[in-house]
Order: structure tokens, then C-alpha cells, then sequence
């Protein structure tokens, strides 16, 4: 009986050390299944994050080395987005990192995770276009402004804002100048009326200049303001090709980051001057040579882009030199003895101070087309003309073309073309302005990749991508949001 006791116990103790064991065993097993699993999240985490690091890291390079933007193109030089072959790429590449065994990355290593296949799903995305291409407006103004730097940025804004006051005052003071406050000038310089008109001898060889303006005026701008030998761009453009003219697609689940940073449109005018050409600065593009002519008139060829452009800074020019005209006492007296000579060919001292007017208006008219062929060969013409920045004589005008090229000068301090044209810029919305921006920048990267139909409106700027595999009889799934620029930075969860 002794013995069979000592055997009773001692069995006793085997079995409770099993149980004990057993527990300990079940415990450690879950202990690392759970870190199993704690360690799958991460790694997928991880992977995650390198798969989207991989997948943005496909920017179009013509895009950043031409103008310093960061789109992935998931049309891939086509016309449709290609998301499932973007998602492919992303798969293989989360898949790399969590199997280290794979082509090789890490030869002999072992894999305790073990994870299934990886599968993606794309559940947002952000385009370039979407929202009036707000995408490409915030990052555009990301680039222009670290290309400037703040002390440039604040000297540029306050040099356009100061010219561009000084043509909305010539604007208010232009629309001032009518033909009752011109007679009431004509009066006060000549108290004695048109008297004196019959004491005034008219040449045989006279010729009346506001009758040549009238017929130059028919000619059109563009035959009278380019230069001699130069010639014009027969680029012509396919609206329906372009961002502004066909049916975008557009981005899912996700809203784009703007710009927040001020200063917008600024910085979007000085982006497209500095990066598109214009007739001074041409780029050597087939389609749209006049760029900066085709954002401010939006017309589908470089022509009817640069006659439009030059109306506009035609008109511009031609109210400041008439507002030179009407306060300068010497060019009113120089138009006075004129009309009187006009008024008395025509046998009516009384026009004379309608005639003055008129010819005023048409000597403004004439210096005008000066300061466009000066500027269009690349000189410097002043907002507001002085006595030394005028240009054509009162006896030229009849002679405006042959005078054309013999009278006009550069003046220092003036403005260039390109200048004139940021001026002539203020008054475009942004919306059109990004609009138009968006087109020649979709043809800048074809033309640059021959045989490609790249569009903007196929740019990834963010994504919104969930991961899932399998790890230890569990799924396990991730969803982290990635973009480019500033307003994306640290948007995981």
C-alpha cells in the first residue's frame, strides 16, 4: 500500500506539470500568433508605404524637367486612364517587400510572416484637371514659388501692381479726354478763335493725314506693327483636342488640395511667362508658337492669337500717347497749325478745332503702331510718354509706314513686350488663364514625346489605395492616401 502511494503521487505531479505546460504552451502560441499578426500590419504598413513610394516615384519626367511638375501619367502617353495597370505595379511592389525571398532580395533569408498574395484596390484618386485644375494650379504655384523665393515674389507683385495702376489710371483718364473737353483745351489756347484761318497758305504738296490714317487703318494691325522680314507662325490648334475644349475624366472619392498660400493668379502669370513663349521668345513649337498670345486671346491659331494681342495693347498704347498729346502745350500747338492748314484745304475755318481733335486722335493713332514694331522687334517703349520718348513727327504721319522703321527708338526704363503682355494678363480670369495654361502644356509634352497623346486629364496627382493579403489564417488590410506637394505630406491612416 506504501508503494502504490508514492506511484499515486508522483503521477499527480506529471500530469499537473502537463497542464501547467499545456497553458503555458497555449499561451505562448497566442502570445505569437498575436505578434504575428502585429508584425504582419506592420510590414504591410511598410510595404504599403514603399509601394506608394514606388508607384508616385513614375512622375513624367518631360513634365518636371520641362516646368518642374509632378504628375504620375496613368494614361501612359494614351487618351484613358490605365488604373489597373498603375495597381498592378503597386501589387508587385508591396509584394517584393513583404516576401524577402522574392527575385532573390535577400538570398536565404527566412520568411516566418508567410503572407498570401497581395491584392489592391484604388478607392480615390485626384486628377490634375479636376476642380478647374486646382492640382495644377497648386503645384505650378508650388514651383514658381520656390523658383523666386520670397524677396523676388514680393518685388515682382509690387512691379505689377504699380504698372498695372498705372494702366487702369490711364484707362480712367483716357475715357476723360471727349471731344467737348478737347475744344474746351483748343479754346483756352486760342482765345482768338479760328480767325487767323484765312491768313494760312495750304501747299501744293500737302497731304491730309487723317485721310492716309483712314486708309491705313483698313490694312490691319498685324501688316502694319510686325517688322520688316519677319515671319508669322502658321501654328494652328484643335479645340476639341485640347483641356479647354473636350470632356475631361475625372478623379473619384478624393478632393484636391488648392492653393493656400496667396497670391495665386500672380504667381500663375509669372509661371506662364517664364515657361511659354510668346512672339519675342519663341519655343519652337509646331502648334502654338504664340503662347502667351493664345492664353490672353484663346483664338485656335498663332495668328488671328497675335493680331487679337496686339489690338489689345494696340488700343493700350494709343490712349496713353493721346493723353500725352492733349497735356503737352507744344504738341497742341503743333496739331493746331496742322488743322488750321487741313481746315483751310478744305474751305471751313470753323472745323478747326473738330480737326485738331480728330487729328490728334490720329497722331496718337500713328505712335501707337510705332511703339508696337519697336516692341515686337524687342525694344523698350515707357507706359506714359515723355518729349524724349515720343517718336513720330506731326510731318511723318502722312508717311506713317516709310517713317514706321526710320523714326521709332528703344527708350530705357521703358517696358518690353513680354512686360505689356503680363500687364494685358491682369484682366484674365484665373480660371480661363489655367484653362488655357493646361492646353499648351499638354502640347509641350506631346510635341516633346512624338507619337504620344498625353493628357493632363489622365495625371494622378494623389491616390487613395487599400492593400490586402493574408498572414496566419487572418486578412489583414491597410488604406493610405498618398499625393504629391505639400498639402499630402503625412496622410497616412
Amino acid at each position: 500500500m506504501q508503494g502504490k502511494k508514492e506511484t499515486y503521487w508522483q503521477g499527480s505531479i506529471t500530469l499537473y506539470l502537463c497542464l501547467i505546460l499545456l497553458v503555458m504552451l497555449s499561451l505562448i502560441a497566442a502570445a505569437l500568433h498575436s505578434a504575428r499578426l502585429a508584425a504582419g500590419r506592420a510590414a504591410l504598413a511598410c510595404a504599403q508605404e514603399q509601394g506608394l513610394y514606388s508607384m508616385f516615384s513614375q512622375y513624367d519626367r518631360t513634365l518636371f524637367d520641362r516646368y518642374g511638375l509632378l504628375f504620375l501619367d496613368a494614361g501612359y502617353g494614351g487618351e484613358s486612364l490605365q488604373l489597373g495597370r498603375v495597381l498592378k505595379q503597386t501589387e508587385e511592389d508591396v509584394s517584393m517587400v513583404l516576401d524577402p525571398k522574392k527575385e532573390n532580395v535577400s538570398p536565404g533569408a527566412v520568411d516566418l510572416l508567410r503572407f498570401g498574395p497581395v491584392e489592391s484596390e484604388l478607392t480615390g484618386y485626384v486628377l490634375a484637371t479636376d476642380n478647374g485644375g486646382a492640382a495644377f494650379r497648386r503645384q505650378v504655384c508650388e514651383a514658381m514659388r520656390d523658383s523666386l523665393g520670397s524677396a523676388l515674389l514680393e518685388a515682382g507683385k509690387q512691379k505689377l501692381l504699380e504698372e498695372g495702376k498705372t494702366e487702369g489710371s490711364l484707362q480712367r483718364e483716357a475715357g476723360k479726354i471727349t471731344e467737348d473737353r478737347a475744344a474746351e483745351l483748343y479754346a483756352e489756347d486760342h482765345p482768338e478763335g479760328a480767325a487767323r484761318q484765312g491768313e494760312v497758305t495750304v501747299p501744293e504738296d500737302f497731304v491730309n493725314p487723317i485721310e492716309t490714317i483712314r486708309v491705313l487703318k483698313k490694312k490691319g494691325i498685324l501688316s502694319l506693327a510686325v517688322p520688316a522680314g519677319r515671319q508669322l507662325s502658321s501654328g494652328s490648334l484643335k479645340p476639341e483636342e485640347l483641356v479647354s475644349g473636350r470632356a475631361l475624366q475625372t478623379g473619384m472619392n478624393m478632393v484636391p488640395s488648392g492653393w493656400r498660400g496667396g497670391d495665386e493668379e500672380f504667381l500663375m502669370r509669372e509661371f506662364l511667362m517664364r515657361n511659354f513663349g510668346c512672339f519675342t521668345r519663341q519655343r519652337g513649337s509646331a502648334s502654338a508658337e504664340y503662347q502667351a498670345e493664345y492664353v490672353l486671346a484663346g483664338k485656335t491659331t498663332d495668328v488671328e492669337n497675335l493680331k487679337a494681342a496686339l489690338t489689345k495693347l494696340q488700343k493700350l498704347r494709343e490712349k496713353s500717347n493721346l493723353i500725352y498729346l492733349v497735356s503737352s502745350p507744344e504738341r497742341r500747338a503743333e496739331a493746331a497749325e496742322m488743322a488750321a492748314v487741313i481746315s483751310a484745304s478744305l474751305g471751313n475755318p470753323e472745323l478747326e478745332p473738330a480737326v485738331s481733335f480728330a487729328l490728334k486722335k490720329c497722331w496718337a493713332w500713328g505712335e501707337s503702331v510705332l511703339d508696337l514694331r519697336e516692341l515686337l522687334d524687342g525694344g523698350k517703349i515707357p507706359m506714359v510718354k515723355t518729349d524724349s520718348s515720343w517718336q513720330l513727327s506731326l510731318h511723318s504721319l502722312a508717311a506713317l509706314q516709310s517713317a514706321a522703321d526710320t523714326e521709332r527708338h528703344s527708350s530705357e526704363g521703358g517696358l518690353r513686350y513680354e512686360e505689356y503682355l503680363r500687364i494685358l494678363l491682369l484682366k484674365t480670369k484665373a480660371d480661363t488663364l489655367a484653362a488655357r495654361m493646361m492646353d499648351l502644356t499638354e502640347l509641350t509634352v506631346r510635341e516633346k514625346n512624338p507619337g504620344t497623346k498625353f493628357c493632363l486629364d489622365c495625371c494622378l496627382d494623389a491616390a487613395d489605395v487599400k492593400i490586402k493579403t493574408e498572414t496566419g489564417g487572418r486578412e489583414l488590410s491597410i488604406d493610405r492616401c498618398y499625393g504629391y506637394g505639400e498639402q499630402r505630406k503625412g496622410l497616412f491612416y
